[in-house]
C-alpha cells in the first residue's frame, strides 16, 4: 500500500487506527510511502499524489536527484592528464589493485578452537608443556633435590 497507518514513535505499521501495539507511546497516523522521504498525513488521502488508505499502491513520485560526490585529488589529476606518463601508469595500477581488492570476498577467520584441534588439542599441548617443565626442573635442580637422599 502507498498510504499506511504508522506509529510516529517507532515506525510500526497497523491495519486499524489506534494506539501503537509495539511501543504504546503514540497513536498510529497515516503515512504516504509514495514520496522520498515519506509524508505524514492528516487524513486518509495524500494531498500530493492522491493516494488513499486501503487503495492499491500508485506509482511513486519522481525519484530524488542523484547525489553528486566530490572527485578525489587523484581523479582530478588523472582527468587533467597533467601527470607524467609513468605517474599515470602507476595511478592506473593502484586503482586497478583497489578495485580487485574490493571485489574479492574476504575470508572469514576460522573459529579459534578448530585450527588448534579444539579442547583436546589444547589439553594435550598443556600436558606436553607440563612434562617438559618437570624435566627441565629435574635437570636444573635435580642435584639439590636429590642431595637430601644421599646416604652418609
Amino acid at each position: 500500500m502507498s498510504v499506511t497507518l504508522r506509529c510516529p514513535n517507532c515506525g510500526t505499521t497497523r491495519a486499524t487506527p489506534g494506539e501503537c501495539d509495539a511501543c504504546h507511546e503514540a497513536q498510529a497516523r497515516y503515512f504516504c510511502t509514495n514520496h522520498t522521504p515519506g509524508l505524514w498525513l492528516d487524513g486518509r488521502t495524500c494531498p500530493a499524489c492522491g493516494a488513499q488508505f486501503g487503495d492499491e499502491s500508485r506509482l511513486p513520485s519522481a525519484p530524488a536527484p542523484p547525489v553528486r560526490t566530490r572527485a578525489s585529488a587523484d581523479e582530478k589529476a588523472i582527468r587533467g592528464s597533467t601527470l607524467a606518463p609513468w605517474q599515470q601508469i602507476l595511478s592506473a595500477i593502484l586503482r586497478a589493485g583497489s578495485v580487485v581488492a574490493a571485489a574479492t570476498p574476504r575470508r572469514e577467520r576460522a573459529a579459534l578452537g578448530r585450527g588448534a584441534g579444539g579442547c583436546l588439542g589444547r589439553l594435550l599441548l598443556f600436558i606436553v608443556l607440563l612434562i617438559v617443565a618437570v624435566v627441565v626442573a629435574v635437570v636444573w635442580f635435580g642435584r639439590a633435590l636429590l642431595h637430601g637422599m644421599q646416604p652418609y
